[in-house]
């Protein structure tokens, strides 16, 4: 056996031998198919009966990938779109419930990557567990609620037993991650009308509005958690608000504009004495966000728990001074105290 798994094989007649165990159907209207290599690209590309040809050739369906120990399920449930792969490659003795990079299994792989769900639905039907987390406490769900387009996988793992507010080691519930990184309101609605709670708590008292203030793309799935009843007055364990995770990381002016629009506080101040306009002045990278609080009445007096202004902030944000004309024009709207 080579490192892949794959024996070297001599295949019968009408198949073709390429690096290793290589086939080519139907004797040769496609290239040769090697078989040693079937990861991602092979499973992007492969037919189904390129897929079988493969398996009857003997290629291993327990073969490590060199780089993420991952088995060709792992590829299949992630990149194929046809539930027949899935049923060969289990049919040929590979292991449903198989661990590769991080400890994830096919089913992780396929609700992150796999917008088929009939691929999901065929690894459920063949017993893999929706309940599974990998090193860092990762469902499917999660990772469904994360990245997946479709409420119907969302609905297909919970059919199948997995529980909507389940928490990985950071205490985040799929809510908290369909907020900060799907950007597909349905995926909200299909959480919270199965259950999930839009007030629960990480490990850091973060809600699922903290996470998607902070780290959503755009305003849309801060829009859909509101519209779903969470508080824009929330308070995690360091005192700040979702505007203040807002304005902590990347501010986003849209983000914040949906916040104000709820009813947030622009003058509320976090543990150490600090409000968004504070953040914003110490994390920005352009401008506009600085601007926007400006704008929306945030004042700039405010000395934070350690005496330090707004314009404090400002002066040590490097990354705003390669805007010159408008660095100057917030320097000037920022005073320094009498």
């Amino acid at each position: 056996m080579n490192r892949s798994g794959f024996a070297r094989l001599a295949i019968g007649t009408g198949l073709v031998i390429v690096l290793g165990l290589a086939v080519a159907p139907y004797l040769s209207t496609r290239p040769a198919v090697n078989c040693d290599a079937w990861g991602m690209q092979f499973f992007e590309t492969a037919s189904v009966q390129e897929v079988r040809a493969c398996v009857e050739a003997g290629a291993d369906v327990m073969a490590r990938d060199l780089y993420n120990d991952e088995t060709p399920l792992h590829w299949a449930a992630s990149f194929h779109t046809q539930p027949a792969v899935i049923e060969l490659l289990l049919d040929a003795g590979a292991e449903i419930e198989a661990r590769g990079f991080r400890g994830f299994t096919p089913l992780h792989r396929a609700s992150q990557f796999n917008w088929n769900p009939a691929v999901i639905e065929a690894l459920l039907d063949a017993g893999a567990d929706p309940t599974a987390h990998q090193h860092r406490g990762e469902t499917p769900l999660h990772l469904a609620a994360s990245a997946h387009p479709r409420p119907a996988v969302i609905a297909l793992l919970i059919e199948a037993g997995a529980d909507v507010m389940v928490e990985d080691d950071l205490g985040l519930t799929p809510l908290h991650w369909a907020g900060a990184t799907n950007v597909r309101p349905a995926i909200v609605e299909a959480l919270v009308d199965a259950g999930a709670d839009v007030a629960a708590r990480s490990s850091s008292g973060d809600t699922p509005l903290h996470w998607a203030a902070q780290h959503a793309h755009d305003a849309v799935m801060v829009e859909a958690l509101i519209g779903a009843g969470a508080d824009v007055t929330a308070r995690n364990a360091a005192g700040a608000t979702p505007l203040h995770s807002a304005a902590r990381r990347y501010p986003n002016p849209a983000v914040m504009q949906v916040l104000l629009d709820a009813g947030a506080d622009v003058e509320a101040r976090d543990g150490t004495g600090r409000t968004a306009l504070h953040l914003a002045a110490s994390a920005s990278e352009t401008p506009d966000a600085v601007e926007f609080l400006l704008d929306a009445g945030a004042g700039t007096s405010a000395n934070d728990d350690s005496g330090r202004t707004v314009r404090d902030y400002l002066l040590a944000n490097d990354r705003l001074k390669r805007y010159r004309t408008s660095y100057q024009a917030l320097l000037e709207r920022t005073p320094a105290p009498d």
